[in-house]
């Protein structure tokens, strides 16, 4: 972000400046929160993975987790 991009070229229009910022930080959080929602989707599988695993009792263990991890 040097001088010449639209967030310091608006910072003589307060206003605009400020707007801008607010949808720059806005975009920011959704990503941030989507990131986080992904790796935490990602380490719920794994961690049911490794139940199914460490129970070894078949495909039923495995089917209920499933089940649970929908609702």
């Amino acid at each position: 972000m040097g001088p010449s991009s639209p967030q310091f070229r608006l910072l003589w229009k307060v206003s605009g400046f400020h707007i801008n910022k607010f949808i720059y930080v806005q975009q920011y959080n959704t990503n941030l929160a989507t990131e986080q929602y992904k790796s935490s989707k990602k380490s719920t599988s794994f961690i049911l993975q490794t139940i199914c695993r460490k129970k070894s009792t078949g495909d039923t263990t495995k089917q209920d987790l499933k089940i649970f991890v929908k609702k």
